[in-house]
């Protein structure tokens, strides 16, 4: 063996007798510090106001605050629903010496839908409601004086001269179907009238007047 390659020989590495200088040495590991999460935060409750529920003596107040209200006028007073002619004797009589349209207010009688007439006349149509005819409302019934005028102004030759209308008594009756039609089969029997004049002149079949 020359000198050189004895040098070489000993230079040389050993197949397996040491670490390979040639791979690269490994990275140093990575630490990863574990630290506790912080619970997400909650806003604190919002305070709820108690309920103030009223004692009985905030009631009595309340009731008492209410009760102190500005009364509606008093109506004006009427004779009651008629029953019998005779318990109005008195109301009728003061009725028929009153002028035409000037009949007082506590000498009329209302029906069922409140129309005031005078009391003979409701009489008369509460005995036929009674008997069969249907309860309408009716168009009219007593008017005042200032009423006819004011209707004669609105209807003309329809309607009569102010301070001469049977309206005015009280005793007539505007109504409509169906009563007016059971009225021209039964009318008579209870002293209610279509007057001549209603069926031939202007032809009228809706008014109807008290018989007497």
């Amino acid at each position: 063996m020359t000198a050189v390659a004895l040098v070489l020989a000993l230079t040389a590495p050993v197949l397996g007798s040491g670490p390979d200088l040639t791979t690269p040495p490994l990275e140093a590991p990575v630490i990863v510090e574990l630290r506790p999460v912080a619970p997400p935060r909650t806003p604190p409750p919002t305070p709820v106001t108690p309920v103030q529920v009223p004692t009985e003596a905030a009631f009595s107040v309340e009731i008492a605050a209410s009760a102190v209200q500005p009364k509606p006028p008093s109506p004006v007073v009427v004779q009651q629903p008629v029953a019998r002619v005779a318990d109005h004797a008195d109301a009728i009589a003061r009725a028929r010496s009153a002028p035409n349209g000037q009949l007082p207010r506590d000498a009329l009688c209302p029906i069922w839908d409140g129309t005031l007439f005078r009391c003979d006349m409701a009489a008369a149509l509460e005995s036929a409601a009674a008997a069969g005819m249907p309860r309408v409302n009716m168009t009219d019934g007593y008017r005042s004086y200032d009423q006819q005028v004011s209707v004669k102004a609105s209807r003309g030759s329809w309607a009569a001269q102010p301070g001469t209308s049977n309206h005015g008594y009280g005793t007539a009756a505007d109504i409509p179907e169906p009563a007016r039609s059971w009225l021209f089969r039964h009318g008579a029997d209870h002293g209610l009238i279509n007057p001549a004049w209603a069926k031939t002149e202007k032809h009228e079949p809706w008014h109807w007047e008290l018989a007497n």
